[in-house]
């Protein structure tokens, strides 16, 4: 079995600025790096909307949401920032958490045909390896619902998402477009090809991650540092 390659960050490495060992209060975020994904289906009943961020974010999500809170050491495993020791991955510590399904049921919301739906989160062991699933209870079968997505963007505004769905439609969502309306095809009705959803309700993914490109280049790839939101009142 090959063995993974596994760099830990010291003093004298160039990327020092990442650092060695980061208080779980301020750790780095990586809103360049690979974006997030969402593939959007439709359900007997609702939607279907399952998530999957990269392991490093979803350590930064961990330690937004106070999940860990010892100063941890990060190594450099498989080309992504992760905490060198722990009995739990950050994924499964997730995944245990009430707080995560809260999480992704307010950054994550769906109106099916006019109608807000409610989001069950399915069960999962390790969010980093298989990512997180949520159903969206509509009340029967809908032929379109407005998702908006805002996982990560209150870390960091340039985070994004690359959303699929049948027909070949799909999206990119930022922090300044969050909301996309998606056609599911009737029963015996073949899906759309129009991979832009048509009627000029968005941009093209290509065309918004362009724009992000070109920010993320403006700024020169700089480290981008998470502070937690919370307030003195909430207990941090």
């Amino acid at each position: 079995m090959k063995a993974k390659a596994v760099r830990r960050l010291t003093l004298g490495a160039p990327l020092v600025a990442l650092a060695l060992t980061l208080p779980a209060g301020q750790a780095q975020a990586h809103p360049f790096g690979e974006p997030q994904s969402v593939d959007i289906t439709s359900l007997d009943d609702g939607v279907r909307v399952a998530w999957k961020a990269s392991p490093d974010d979803v350590t930064m999500l961990a330690i937004d949401l106070d999940l860990i809170d010892e100063m941890r050491t990060f190594v450099f495993q498989d080309g992504a920032l992760v905490p060198e020791e722990s009995e739990e991955t950050d994924g499964v510590v997730l995944a245990a958490s009430a707080d995560f399904g809260d999480y992704l049921r307010e950054h994550v919301l769906v109106v099916g045909d006019g109608a807000p739906c409610a989001g069950d989160l399915q069960p999962v062991r390790d969010v980093s390896t298989e990512g997180a699933t949520v159903d969206f209870d509509c009340g029967g079968p809908v032929t379109e619902a407005v998702v908006t997505i805002t996982t990560l963007t209150d870390l960091h505004p340039s985070y994004r998402t690359l959303a699929t769905s049948v027909g070949g439609q799909r999206r990119a969502y930022t922090s300044k477009q969050d909301t996309f309306t998606w056609a599911f095809p009737a029963p015996g009705v073949a899906p759309s090809g129009d991979a832009d959803g048509g009627g000029g309700r968005g941009a093209s993914a290509a065309w918004q991650l362009g724009g992000v490109g070109l920010a993320a280049g403006a700024l020169g790839g700089g480290g981008w540092w998470l502070r937690r939101r919370r307030t003195a009142g909430s207990g941090a």
